[in-house]
């Protein structure tokens, strides 16, 4: 498992060759509180320098150039009854350069405020996206299952689901309460003869957040 704040400047083992790409537009540059039904990638939670990851992932286009992260959901507490799930984004500069060995963290303060993540990754064997969920202990990314998601390679945005037993509650008494985004990281493997998916896995870019998300809208004042 990767373990956090993975030293990002390596020396390139090769030549490589990168496609050209369109640049993504860049949202606010600082860290956007509020509900959750009112972020995206225009306005998201965690935002982040262009450009700024290491020599590797700029090797590859900033393909793992981590733009913006954010919480999605319904907020809104007349939604209070909604099956739709919270969920995690993150927009990177491009998902449509390949090879493309990538894993993307989203790490919050979950239930009992302890750290938690959720993760898409496109390293494994068959290189289709895979997603997941976790927590953190220490600087160790430590799995405790699996969920859904899905990636948008033209628009460079990844979606991951959050399961709600890793989430806060809801507050019964109506009030508000915030879900604290702590980063969003990206990972690339060096391809070492790749269907196999051999190599290190390299800390890229981080998106340092600390912000405190609006999960749970309080309940309308009756008068």
């Amino acid at each position: 498992m990767p373990g956090r704040r993975v030293a990002r400047l390596i020396p390139l083992v090769a030549t490589l060759v990168v496609m050209p790409g369109t640049a993504l537009a860049h949202g606010p540059t600082e860290c956007t509180s509020g509900p959750t039904r009112l972020a995206s990638a225009d306005t998201p939670h965690a935002v982040d320098a262009h450009g700024d990851g290491s020599a590797y992932g700029a090797a590859f286009g900033n393909t793992a150039d981590i733009i913006g992260a954010w919480v999605s959901g319904p907020s809104a507490w007349e939604d209070r009854e909604s099956t739709t799930p919270f969920a995690a984004n993150i927009r990177v500069e491009a998902l449509d350069r390949h090879p493309l060995l990538g894993r993307f963290y989203v790490v919050f303060d979950g239930a009992d405020s302890i750290p938690q993540w959720v993760r898409a990754e496109a390293d494994n064997p068959d290189m289709q996206w895979r997603f997941g969920y976790g927590h953190l202990e220490g600087t160790t990314y430590v799995r405790d299952g699996a969920t859904t998601g899905s990636a948008n390679s033209a628009a460079g945005t990844i979606t991951i689901n959050i399961p709600s037993t890793i989430l806060p509650a809801r507050p019964a008494d109506g009030s508000a309460a915030a879900l604290n985004l702590t980063e969003a990281e990206s990972f690339l493997r060096l391809p070492q003869g790749v269907p196999g998916v051999t190599g290190n896995l390299l800390s890229v870019d981080v998106a340092a957040a600390d912000c405190a998300v609006t999960l749970y809208e309080a309940a309308p004042v009756v008068v």
